[in-house]
């Protein structure tokens, strides 16, 4: 219900507003660590992901390089994922709103249980091009989320391509990833999940919220629709206005006519 409500949300904010549909690709070259002591990652993945949307890089070679804690996850030749992302701006912005993606360094364990044991966060809307594609370098450092990490820093190429612009409410302006991944299954570094089974269920005030929200959607996008027909049927009902003396020398001959 939550989710719902945010979607909502989102939608009531992008009413009238420009869509611009970009590909985005990732290519993960490496991920430098900084672990404990006599402990370093089984299997380690890169998760990228927004809401429900997941795509997962393919396992590193890891290789460790001393006995300090120091390891280093490689991908030769680059591991390479993609996304469709939609960004929105007003009509008369150059700036896009911002949207952000979260990417996730993850260790899976013997019983196929991932670890969370960084995060980095990164508006997309800073990273876009609408002229020909383009191609960052970044060094991402994140933040560690396990008492097993003490540093960790990937180096990565994202590129990034204007494919079409048009309307928030057009159905093809969709953020889409190449691949989901839904069947995650993580593993908590300090204390699993205990939220009860109330503080889940929706409150009446939530779902009361949530239907305000979307009617305020369905008024705005009808306002919207009602000022471009009004504008329309305003422009065909405009008498044509002639040049000043074109006009003259139409009166001059209407006068002349008997």
């Amino acid at each position: 219900m939550a989710s719902a409500l945010m979607k909502a949300t989102r939608k009531l904010g992008r009413v009238g507003k420009d869509a611009f549909k970009f590909r985005f690709t990732t290519l993960y070259e490496s991920v430098d660590m900084s672990c404990l002591k006599g402990w370093r990652p089984s299997s380690l993945t890169v998760r990228w992901s927004r809401g429900g949307r997941v795509v997962c890089s393919k396992p590193g070679r890891i290789s460790q390089k001393d006995d300090s804690g120091q390891c280093q996850v490689t991908w030769d030749p680059p591991d390479e994922q993609e996304l469709i992302v939609t960004l929105y701006k007003e009509t008369r912005s150059e700036d896009f709103d911002e949207k952000e993606y979260k990417f996730q360094v993850e260790d899976e364990s013997g019983g196929g249980k991932k670890k969370v044991l960084a995060v980095f966060y990164i508006n997309l809307a800073n990273y876009s091009s609408r002229g020909a594609e383009s191609e960052e370098l970044l060094s991402m450092e994140f933040k560690c989320s396990s008492v097993k990490v003490k540093s960790v820093v990937a180096t990565v190429r994202l590129r990034c391509q204007f494919l079409k612009e048009g309307k928030s409410d057009d159905d093809d302006m969709i953020s889409t990833f190449s691949a989901v991944d839904n069947a995650h299954d993580f593993e908590d570094d300090d204390a699993e999940d205990s939220m009860s089974q109330s503080e889940i269920q929706p409150s009446n005030s939530l779902v009361s919220e949530e239907s305000h929200i979307l009617n305020l959607v369905d008024k705005q996008q009808t306002n919207v629709e009602k000022e471009h027909c009004q504008k329309t049927q305003q422009e065909k009902e405009e008498p044509q206005q002639l040049p000043t003396g074109q006009s003259s020398t139409l009166l001059a001959t209407a006068g002349c006519t008997y």
